[in-house]
């Protein structure tokens, strides 16, 4: 007989949760699209990305972040040497 397939692993084991892309540096939030726009530029070295979010009550933001990372140690320690290279401050969130 073959072997049964492996089963699949569920969305809340640890394996899921730390794939890759699961971390990421949040660098600002802003309402002006240009400004958001001016500080990638600046950043394009780090490849940052521009994240549109409608913010209920305060209207659309555009967020800029860098970074995507299978783990938060791994963000974190990036994290660090992107402040001390850039003055810019940022932290570490879960998602996109």
């Amino acid at each position: 007989k073959p072997d049964p397939a492996p089963a699949a692993p569920k969305a809340d084991t640890p394996a899921h949760a730390a794939k890759a892309g699961a971390f990421a540096v949040p660098v600002v939030a802003t309402a002006n699209q240009a400004e958001a726009e001016k500080l990638a530029a600046k950043l394009e070295a780090y490849q940052p990305r521009v994240e549109t979010a409608d913010v209920p009550g305060k209207g659309r933001f555009y967020r800029v972040r860098v970074g995507s990372f299978g783990s938060k140690p791994e963000a974190e320690k990036f994290l660090k040497t992107f402040v001390s290279k850039t003055g810019s401050k940022g932290l570490v969130v879960a998602g996109r």
